[in-house]
């Protein structure tokens, strides 16, 4: 039966956020089914299947916090844009934090950690969590200390990612001043950095 969940979960999206919250709900917020017996497991999927729905508060916090960080910080609305342009509903993108699903809510989080991590190292990243949402920027977006050659693949590797289109040139623009301090030659950024950029994109 732990299995069935697991399938669920991968397979659907709604299935997986409803058994989040049948978990938060009923289950003391443990969300490993093998942790469950078979007929708390039963009756989600009873409940599940008869249409009923749930309404998931962690997931409703999670939308909440990428609105106010909308609201408070360009920096972050622009990434949250850039990020959720790479999830498109229905064809289209969606900017709007409550029409995503929880992994897309939870996955931004995740997202924009790595890029401060990855810029700022560990202690900054730290600092800028504690900080919380109000924060004017996602990075200094002073001279870093390494740089690439012109030459170098991954710096011609972006150029001929930005020569596939107008999108994709503004993608590599928004990253740049979101994150960057707004220096779009990728030849000024370090290796790790082009590599982050390239990667969001599914380059290889």
């Amino acid at each position: 039966m732990a299995d069935q969940i697991k399938q669920m979960q991968r397979s659907d999206p709604v299935a997986k956020e409803q058994w989040y919250a049948y978990c938060e709900a009923f289950g003391n917020n443990i969300r490993d089914p093998a942790k469950h017996d078979i007929t708390f497991i039963n009756s989600f999927i009873a409940q599940y299947n008869s249409g009923a729905r749930l309404d998931y508060k962690e997931g409703q916090d999670l939308a909440k916090m990428v609105k106010v960080g909308q609201r408070r910080s360009p920096a972050w609305k622009s990434v949250w844009e850039m990020y959720t342009a790479q999830r498109p509903i229905d064809g289209k993108p969606k900017f709007d934090p409550s029409v995503h699903s929880v992994d897309t809510l939870e996955g931004f989080f995740d997202f924009i950690a790595q890029m401060a991590l990855a810029q700022s190292g560990q202690g900054a990243a730290m600092s800028m969590a504690m900080s919380g949402v109000g924060m004017t920027g996602l990075g200094g977006g002073g001279s870093r200390a390494m740089q690439s050659s012109p030459d170098d693949p991954l710096v011609q590797a972006v150029k001929a990612f930005q020569r596939q289109g107008q999108e994709q040139k503004e993608a590599w623009h928004t990253f740049c001043d979101s994150t960057l301090g707004g220096n779009r030659d990728p030849a000024r950024h370090d290796e790790a950095t082009l590599q982050q950029f390239l990667s969001m994109h599914g380059v290889s």
